[in-house]
């Protein structure tokens, strides 16, 4: 499982944290999905918003999440 603290999102960089030690497999499995995110340590991981990113983008992230998570 996954968490995002929306209270200390503060600019384009999301920290999403998981389950202790599934940092890795969680970086692994949404690049399955195309999504490229990087791990800060065991229990978390960093998305970022840029310039190029969609709304589509955000949406296919955000079912890749949901997916991911069944």
């Amino acid at each position: 499982s996954f968490s995002v603290n929306l209270d200390t999102v503060q600019s384009n960089m999301v920290y999403i944290s998981c389950d202790e030690g599934q940092a890795q497999l969680l970086v692994d499995n949404l690049s399955k999905e195309g999504i490229d995110i990087l791990t800060i340590n065991d229990s978390t991981v960093r998305a970022v918003i840029h310039l190029h990113i969609t709304d589509e983008d955000i949406d296919r992230t955000i079912n890749a999440f949901k997916k991911i998570n069944n």
